[in-house]
């Protein structure tokens, strides 16, 4: 079925997921390996640095929204926490030290130890719908996206705020590129190029269903 996110990992591997519940593992062949791993659609997944570790997202589009982390090589799950709401980003700090949970609540971002899946208290302030996470590779420093508009950098180490900009509004697959430089999203059938260190729109490009890989 379709296609929802797709992830490459420093290895070169590639994983998607999609509306059928499979995730796969592309090999060289173009075979790849398949496991269906859910009854329900996967909207979204994470790859641990590692290269083993794989956090998945699943949902019914309802009342179900389920995150889990899955060690690849064993096929074994090593937890799975509920929520009441939608998760809207998924992915691990840059060691992995942390997954970060981003969801369509006010208290919008929840981390979580990528093995046990316990809590973790990280950032002050109440980030409000998060819609996108990335941390620097150092894990001192992250960036949100919020759907209603706006970029926030944050010092991780002690989890202050360090800078907000304005940007637009209700971008869905929100993600960084060329060095974290500028961030990309999709809206009503156009790709919006943001300059990620002022919020403004660099450019917008006509694309019909895109799915962005960074």
């Amino acid at each position: 079925d379709a296609v929802n996110k797709i992830v490459i990992t420093k290895d070169g591997s590639t994983f998607s997921a999609g509306k059928d519940g499979f995730l796969i593992r592309w090999t060289e062949d173009g075979m790849g390996e398949h496991y269906q791993l859910s009854e329900l659609e996967i909207p979204l997944i994470a790859v641990h640095p590692n290269g083993n570790d794989i956090a998945v997202y699943e949902t019914d589009g309802y009342s179900v929204h389920r995150v889990s982390v899955w060690n690849w090589p064993s096929l074994s799950r090593k937890f799975v926490k509920t929520y009441t709401n939608n998760v809207l980003s998924l992915n691990f700090t840059g060691k992995g030290t942390l997954l970060a949970v981003g969801t369509a609540t006010v208290n919008g971002i929840e981390f979580l130890n990528p093995t046990t899946g316990r809590a973790v208290s990280k950032i002050k302030e109440t980030t409000g719908i998060v819609s996108m996470f990335y941390g620097s590779a150092s894990e001192k420093s992250a960036v949100v996206y919020s759907p209603t508009g706006t970029l926030i950098y944050y010092n991780m180490t002690n989890g202050s705020r360090k800078e907000r900009f304005i940007t637009e509004a209700q971008l869905e697959q929100v993600t960084l590129f060329s060095n974290n430089m500028f961030c990309a999203g999709v809206k009503n059938n156009q790709i919006y190029i943001i300059d990620a260190l002022s919020g403004k729109v660099a450019a917008r490009i006509s694309a019909r269903s895109p799915i962005l890989l960074s």
